[in-house]
């Protein structure tokens, strides 16, 4: 393929191309910064539509990855405020108030806005590993995907000795 060669499935134009992922600077930077040699890469495309690609691409990229339950109910893994007031109930300095009932109240009106800006924050550098291109044109969510993964392992490791 030739630079600006377009494959089947890349979309050029209406909503599909809006919410399409952006895959490396060659779709976005280089016509920015050399106009009439990286001209090819815009596919007929004014500079204002790119824009707006990539401001729709970063906030849905983030806003699908910092959707999480935030009602304040415990889910199947007991993601509300119950599990977390028990351990620090368990593990709690004396003197420290002893009402898991007012502790898991604190603590379901934290959790669903730190878990919202966390997956905001993870979307958002998926994103732009997306924007700049990774090695092996792996996406920003692979990259993430194997890091968390080798944290895991070495975790999984460093615990059985």
């Amino acid at each position: 393929m030739t630079a600006g060669q377009i494959q089947r499935t890349t979309p050029i134009g209406g909503l599909a191309y809006y919410f399409s992922n952006v895959n490396g600077v060659q779709d976005w930077l280089l016509p920015l910064f050399n106009p009439s040699r990286y001209d090819v890469y815009l596919r007929g495309l004014q500079y204002w539509q790119v824009f707006v690609h990539i401001l729709v691409f970063l906030a849905s990229s983030s806003a699908a990855r910092s959707c999480s339950p935030s009602s304040g109910h415990d889910d199947e893994h007991g993601a509300g405020g119950r599990r977390p007031a028990d351990r620090v109930q368990r593990d709690a300095n004396p003197g420290f108030r002893r009402d898991p009932r007012i502790l898991r109240r604190v603590l379901d009106r934290y959790i669903p806005v730190v878990a919202v800006i966390s997956g905001a924050s993870v979307g958002a550098l998926a994103a732009g590993a997306d924007m700049i291109g990774t090695v092996g044109n792996a996406s920003g969510t692979g990259v993430l995907l194997s890091v968390g993964i080798m944290i895991q392992l070495y975790e999984a490791i460093a615990g059985s000795r």
